[in-house]
């Protein structure tokens, strides 16, 4: 093999490794952005559920001592049985973003475990997502929504037809 084939096969080589690299550069770009969005995704969850228990927790405080009172408001069997009704709605929701916030604890830590096992693995095998957390987890999240807008609603039922009458 002459110096010149040898030359051009260096130089094919140094841009197949220029071109390795440019990928993998896009590659790590793609995951800073994608660990980026999930990172602000978990934020805004953080939040919601934080909101969640200060409106279930206020709701709940305020309704509760308004009815420890001596002078509490005298309302109808029905008003009362809607009114505890919402109380336990309340505080399904607020269990509800409790349970939400353990499973997510919990799948974090699942999958820290999977991912250290496929790096020591040196990446021979697909690093699967803890999907059956993630259903679990929007499922309980939704049904402690609806629990919370339920209970605000019931509650605020109360309120005003206890006001009226």
């Amino acid at each position: 093999m002459s110096n010149q084939d040898e030359l051009k096969i260096r130089e094919l080589q140094i841009k197949t490794d220029e071109l390795a690299l440019k990928k993998w550069e896009a590659e790590n770009k793609s995951y800073e952005m994608w660990n980026t969005y999930l990172r602000e995704t978990r934020s805004r969850a953080d939040g919601l559920m934080r909101a969640a228990l200060i409106v279930a927790g206020g709701a709940l405080t305020l309704s509760v001592s308004a009815f420890l009172r001596p002078d509490r408001p005298n309302l109808s069997s029905e008003l009362f049985c809607n009114l505890q009704l919402a109380w336990i709605l309340l505080a399904l929701s607020m269990v509800g973003v409790f349970t939400v916030s353990l499973i997510s604890i919990a799948s974090s830590d699942m999958h820290g475990k999977r991912w250290g096992k496929w790096l020591r693995d040196q990446r021979r095998s697909e690093l699967k997502q803890p999907s059956i957390a993630n259903w679990t987890t929007w499922f309980i999240g939704l049904l402690a929504f609806i629990c919370l807008t339920s209970g605000l609603a019931l509650l605020t039922h109360v309120a005003v037809n206890g006001i009226i009458k």
